[in-house]
């Protein structure tokens, strides 16, 4: 099952198939390289996909706790400090002196998420306070008024191919 969504005055197309399968995408997050994202559109007056309010929930209470793919250690890992260094994001995605405090505090027993396709802007449960570069920015219920957050260039040298 296949469709195709066009947002109000065209904004934007969101294209939703359903081709993955359970077995394939539990082997893709035992590899040690394999990294967590989300590539929705993060267009909340609409519908946008559960996924883009709920990956990482999703990821923590349904692979890690329930299907036990990897252990939360590694898969925090994966979330936090792998993608800092592989898309060379200094001072990011560990907690360490001389760091940004970018955290999320969360409960392993009840993290997971709850959004839906008929309501895709629910909050994940098990999920605390959220800090940004220090600051709350998520009280663990709503958003608060904080927005410290900012675009993040990578420190890695690049080469022309």
């Amino acid at each position: 099952v296949e469709g195709i969504l066009a947002a109000p005055r065209a904004k934007e197309t969101l294209c939703l198939q359903f081709l993955a399968h359970e077995g394939d995408i539990e082997d893709n997050m035992r590899h040690p390289l394999v990294m967590i994202g989300s590539d929705g559109i993060p267009e909340l007056d609409g519908l946008p996909h559960p996924r883009l309010l709920g990956t990482f929930s999703r990821v923590l209470g349904e692979y890690v706790r329930e299907r036990k793919v990897t252990s939360l250690a590694e898969m925090v890992r994966r979330m936090t400090s792998l993608p800092a260094e592989r898309f060379g994001l200094a001072e990011r995605g560990r907690i360490a002196l001389d760091h940004h405090a970018d955290l999320v505090v969360f409960d392993p027993a009840s993290v997971r998420d709850v959004a839906t396709y008929d309501d895709p802007v629910r909050a994940s449960a098990g999920i605390g306070p959220v800090l940004v570069g220090g600051r709350i920015v998520w009280d663990g219920e709503r958003p608060t008024a904080a927005r410290p957050g900012r675009v993040l260039r990578s420190t890695r040298a690049t080469t022309a191919a």
